[in-house]
């Protein structure tokens, strides 16, 4: 029993730095979409409160594009092209925005992803940042932590892209705060005296 314990003790200080090395991604997926496509109906599972948006029309919505990523690598000049990058998976299921480094949008910030295998509903809109709006709060999107779209269409359905969209105000990059190893190393840190004193105990 007396080896047990340590034994224990370890494989929870092990996991608990596990947990926090690495910031999550903020997953967009179909519970916390804000706005789609819904000219055929809704997939079960899709957030209940989600707007039917008959057409995503940037101008007159006071939006403009900042930054967009196709899956055939094609580099859109756009205001926050140089920083952000897109990775998509094998079959172009899922994808993943990565913040490189640069300016970040400010005010109402909104990401789409876009089918390109004519599925239903063709496309999603997620609310990133800023004031509450009629159809939701925002899902407090910090500008620099990776966006991962989740699979979207239930039959297999491809991205064509995705992109973010906002109003005209941009954060430079002198003032954007990039989560760092501190926090990580504190903690790790903290889990190797831990073990230490496992360690000593067991002896």
């Amino acid at each position: 029993m007396k080896t047990l314990v340590p034994r224990f003790l370890m494989a929870a200080l092990l996991s608990s730095l596990c947990l926090f090395s690495a910031k999550a991604n903020l997953i967009l997926k179909l519970d916390n979409v804000y706005g789609y496509e819904g000219q055929e109906g809704a997939p079960a599972d899709l957030n209940p409160s989600a707007t039917v948006l008959s057409e995503w029309l940037i101008g007159s919505t006071g939006l403009k594009d900042l930054y967009k990523g196709e899956t055939g690598g094609e580099v859109i000049n756009l205001d926050l092209s140089g920083s952000y990058e897109t990775s998509f998976s094998s079959g172009n299921e899922t994808a993943t925005i990565t913040y490189t480094g640069g300016e970040i949008p400010g005010g109402y910030v909104f990401a789409l992803a876009k089918d390109g295998a004519s599925h239903h509903p063709v496309w999603y809109v997620w609310y990133l940042s800023g004031p509450a709006l009629s159809g939701g709060t925002s899902l407090g999107w910090d500008g620099v932590t990776a966006l991962e779209f989740a699979q979207l269409w239930a039959d297999a359905g491809a991205i064509s892209h995705v992109q973010l969209m906002g109003t005209d105000t941009r954060i430079p990059p002198s003032v954007v705060v990039v989560p760092d190893g501190g926090a990580t190393a504190a903690l790790l840190g903290l889990g190797m005296l831990g073990l230490g004193l496992v360690t000593r105990r067991k002896v």
